[in-house]
């Protein structure tokens, strides 16, 4: 029984997915050896993931208010 770094018991295929993962951006394997650059070029990719642009957002997730109120004297 392999409990890994969890303390748990793993799936019998983790082995195979730990070996699939790359990591393409990491700083060993990355082509620019220039710091800066490689940073700069990793946080727009981070950034890309993570925003999306402006009404992206689908209708069902759209805030909207349910109830106006008066707040005036309140």
């Amino acid at each position: 029984m392999n409990l890994g770094i969890t303390g748990r018991v793993l799936p019998a295929f983790y082995e195979r997915l730990r070996d699939e993962l790359t990591f393409p951006l990491s700083w060993e394997r990355s082509v620019a050896h220039d710091f800066p650059a490689w940073r700069a070029e990793a946080r727009a990719v981070v950034g890309e993931s993570l925003l999306q642009p402006t009404g992206s957002r689908p209708r069902a997730l759209r805030p909207r208010a349910l109830r106006p109120r008066d707040r005036r004297g309140a």
